[in-house]
């Protein structure tokens, strides 16, 4: 039987993954479009909306799988502050890089380094949100672990109890109703036989 939780919970830690994995694009995808100093070509544009779509839908499903799971309370302050750095990052590009070819790009708000930097601490945002979700999943796998043990020692010992009454079970039976036909048997072919 699979349990429901650990199950959410492997589906909140794969959409962290997705997150993770569309931020780093878009990161990528920025930082070549402040590197070559052009405002982003209709392509690039096209792929930075298709990922924040993408990226939108991911942390609004996150944030539902955490809560129906229970994991929420234990990683809100972490899931806060990486929605944070996303959200304050997608706002300070939304104008520049998300339009192509638009009047706002003759004048990049950000520097190479200064992009580098912001995008750093938004991957560490989601590197330690996405710790602390495995952490909490080990701990439910841990308490799954612990109350199936417990189960199985419980039914062992059910099941020695139960063959120890068998045991005696059939002592007893030998002892007070076998052994004495027996002894009755023996008497009257003793008997029958003129002894």
């Amino acid at each position: 039987r699979i349990d429901p939780v650990i199950t959410l919970q492997l589906r909140f830690n794969h959409l962290v993954r997705t997150a993770f994995d569309y931020s780093g694009r878009e990161r990528s995808l920025v930082a070549r479009v402040i590197a070559s100093g052009s405002p982003a070509t209709p392509a690039q544009a096209a792929e930075l909306l298709r990922g924040d779509g993408a990226l939108q839908t991911t942390w609004t499903m996150a944030l539902v799988t955490a809560q129906q799971s229970g994991l929420y309370a234990a990683i809100a302050p972490a899931y806060r502050d990486a929605r944070s750095h996303y959200d304050m990052l997608h706002a300070m590009l939304q104008q520049t890089f998300y339009t192509p070819s638009g009047a706002n790009q003759a004048r990049f708000p950000l520097s190479l380094p200064l992009w580098f930097e912001l995008s750093q601490q938004s991957r560490e945002s989601l590197l330690v949100l996405r710790q602390g979700a495995r952490r909490e999943m080990r701990h439910r796998v841990d308490e799954l672990i612990a109350r199936n043990q417990r189960a199985i020692f419980i039914q062992a010992i059910i099941l020695i109890a139960s063959l120890l009454f068998c045991l005696l079970g059939i002592w007893v039976i030998t002892r007070h109703v076998i052994t004495p036909i027996e002894n009755i048997i023996a008497v009257l072919l003793r008997a029958v036989n003129g002894e």
